[in-house]
């Protein structure tokens, strides 16, 4: 479901889940769910890590990133028992299967924006090998995760994406997705049903969001790709 402005000009895409919605939750939301809560556990967050600016739980990046103080692009530094639960993310077959699902929404519904994705992507690694992309199947540089155990965000824009640019969310975890945890988009007025497994875009950099609040005792995790606005502007400026 696409949103729109006055003009017709997209701003943000309701992506859903595929049509198998059975399956999809079989094979991809609960086998997420599950590596999420289970790998989540191995890691001592520190107090950073379990509370910052989108609110009090815990969340991990991976990927490449610029722009926070950095003299040139390079890999997001963890600690080893986040490295461990992130890389084991990125192997899980149904951590791809979502992240594949993702980049297939983003390809379909926004192609323009998406070809300037992969572009940027391709030649940023072109020009330092050493930057590690996180999957096969996906033209963003950086994943978060957020591992909860209860991820409900506070009001918040992520300024250092790529203002203009979208940021893909994939949420699971077992909450009744019609009592709380729906996405609200505060400048556009809108509040909307976030079902587990569902993938939403937003112009992350742009819009001020956040989730309202999920049932005592209820469990909710997310995942979001996007690209930091340094990365391209990096690259705009002759990676330089």
């Amino acid at each position: 479901i696409p949103l729109v402005d006055r003009k017709r000009r997209m701003i943000a895409c309701i992506g859903g889940t595929p049509k198998d919605v059975a399956r999809w939750t079989s094979e991809v939301v609960e086998p997420l769910e599950k590596a999420i809560e289970e790998g989540s556990r191995g890691v001592k967050f520190s107090k950073k890590e379990k509370r910052h600016k989108r609110g009090p739980f815990a969340a991990t990046a991976i990927g490449v990133s610029h722009g926070g103080g950095e003299k040139r692009p390079g890999n997001r530094r963890l600690s080893k028992g986040a490295r461990k639960f992130m890389e084991g993310l990125l192997s899980n077959p149904a951590v791809q299967r979502a992240s594949g699902f993702l980049n297939y929404l983003f390809r379909t519904y926004n192609k323009p924006m998406y070809d300037v994705y992969e572009e940027h992507q391709r030649r940023l690694h072109a020009s330092n090998p050493r930057l590690r992309k996180n999957f096969v199947n996906s033209v963003f540089s950086c994943l978060t995760v957020n591992s909860g155990p209860r991820t409900v965000t506070d009001p918040h824009a992520d300024s250092a994406n790529r203002p203009d640019g979208w940021c893909g969310i994939t949420c699971c975890g077992p909450f009744d997705y019609k009592r709380g945890g729906q996405l609200v988009l505060w400048d556009l007025k809108l509040v909307i049903d976030f079902p587990p497994g569902c993938t939403i875009f937003i112009p992350s950099a742009l819009l001020v969001h956040s989730n309202c609040p999920i049932q005592p005792g209820e469990r909710r995790y997310s995942m979001t790709q996007y690209t930091a606005g340094g990365l391209f502007r990096w690259a705009a400026n002759g990676f330089q």
